[in-house]
């Protein structure tokens, strides 16, 4: 049995093995899982049946229209195709500035600090950074 990551699984639900529990999917107590289940998915009853999705909040998402879900808390949206939800999408209509931000001198210091050591901290690791990074 698999379970990813931040799958929640109730009390007395049963997994009859091998299944794979998708990320962020939440199995109601009391629930036999026979199968694998979608990412966000929400299953409850026996056999177990998707009746909804749920987003990282682990709230259930409410569909907005045809194929988009959206979270009530967060607002983060979500699109569904064949059945599976394809993780999070940002939906919107707001004009986003494609400007440079504005930073002020410690953090530009910061920023020309971590270039002139040659190393990014990305993933809990030291890598180099490539030459195509150094622009900002």
């Amino acid at each position: 049995m698999t379970i990813e990551e931040g799958a929640a699984v109730g009390a007395r639900a049963v997994c009859v093995a091998p299944v794979t529990i998708g990320r962020w999917a939440t199995i109601a107590a009391g629930a036999v899982v026979a199968k694998d289940v979608p990412a966000f998915a929400l299953m409850v009853g026996v056999p177990a049946k998707r009746v909804g999705w749920v987003g990282k909040a682990e709230l259930p998402l409410q569909q907005q229209e045809l194929g988009v879900w959206v979270c009530p808390s967060s607002g983060d949206k979500y699109i569904e195709e064949a059945g599976l939800l394809r993780g999070r999408c940002i939906l919107s209509t707001e004009f986003i500035p494609a400007a440079r931000p504005l930073i002020g001198k410690e953090e530009r210091a910061a920023v020309d600090a971590v270039l002139a050591s040659g190393m990014l901290a990305q993933e809990l690791r030291l890598r180099p950074l490539k030459k195509s990074s150094l622009k900002y």
